[in-house]
């Protein structure tokens, strides 16, 4: 799959005294190449290069495993 189709966000408020609305865009369950159960074309480092300027938080989901790779 391409990173597109998994690069899906959901929106979420957070609070702000100086504006009334103020959003984040959060994924909490993408995947990446790491995961040699996923059918993922795109690495972490070119899923957080494409997500910087639009997403603020990804969470990184693996099968079966924890994703513990410092560099990213």
């Amino acid at each position: 799959m391409s990173m597109s189709t998994h690069l899906r966000t959901a929106t979420a408020r957070q609070a702000s005294p100086t504006k009334e609305h103020d959003w984040i865009k959060i994924d909490l369950h993408i995947h990446t190449l790491d995961d040699p159960k996923d059918a993922v074309d795109y690495s972490a480092h070119q899923l957080l290069e494409r997500a910087h300027s639009s997403v603020s938080v990804l969470a990184i989901t693996l099968h079966d495993a924890v994703f513990e790779r410092k560099e990213v």
